[in-house]
C-alpha cells in the first residue's frame, strides 16, 4: 500500500475501525482472518494472525482444522459458523440462507456486516500480498500451500 498513498489512507482507516471499534470480538475476527488467509493461501497473513488468534482464545485445534481444511463440523458450533461463513463467501461468493440467517439472528446486522468486512479486507490484502509474492517471516506458523 506504500506504493499508493491515496489508497493507503482509506485502507488504513478501515483497518483502524476494524481493529479498534468493530463489535466483532477478537476470537471471531481473528478466526475469520485465519480462515480467509487459508482460503486465499496467503502465508503472510496466516503467519501474522495465527498467534493473534491463539492470544484471542481460539483453540489450537480450531486453527489446525482451518489450516488443514478439515470439515467445519469438527469445530465447536460458534467457530464452525464463522469458518463456514468464510468458506462459503470466498468459495462461491454467496452464503447459504440457513447459515446467514443463523448468524444474523445470533449477532445482528452490524456484527454480520463487520464480520463480512473483516473477510473482505483480508481477502483484498491477500490478493495484494500474493500478487507481489510477499513472503511471510521465516519464523512463525507456516501455511502449507494447497
Amino acid at each position: 500500500m506504500l506504493h499508493s498513498p491515496g489508497l493507503a489512507r482509506p485502507w488504513n482507516a478501515i483497518s483502524e475501525y476494524l481493529h479498534r471499534e468493530s463489535i466483532v470480538l477478537p476470537p471471531d475476527a481473528e478466526l475469520a482472518v485465519c480462515a480467509t488467509a487459508r482460503e486465499k493461501d496467503c502465508g503472510y497473513i496466516w503467519n501474522a494472525h495465527v498467534a493473534l488468534a491463539w492470544k484471542a482464545g481460539v483453540a489450537a485445534e480450531t486453527i489446525d482444522a482451518v489450516r488443514d481444511r478439515r470439515p467445519a463440523a469438527e469445530l465447536p458450533a460458534r467457530a464452525a459458523a464463522v469458518v463456514l461463513y468464510v468458506r462459503q463467501l470466498l468459495q462461491s461468493t454467496r452464503v447459504e440462507s440457513l447459515l446467514f440467517d443463523r448468524l444474523l439472528s445470533a449477532h445482528g446486522p452490524q456484527w454480520l456486516v463487520e464480520l463480512t468486512s473483516w473477510i473482505g479486507r483480508y481477502g483484498a490484502l491477500a490478493a495484494i500480498l500474493n500478487a507481489f509474492e510477499v513472503a511471510p517471516a521465516p519464523t512463525g506458523e507456516p501455511l502449507p500451500l494447497a
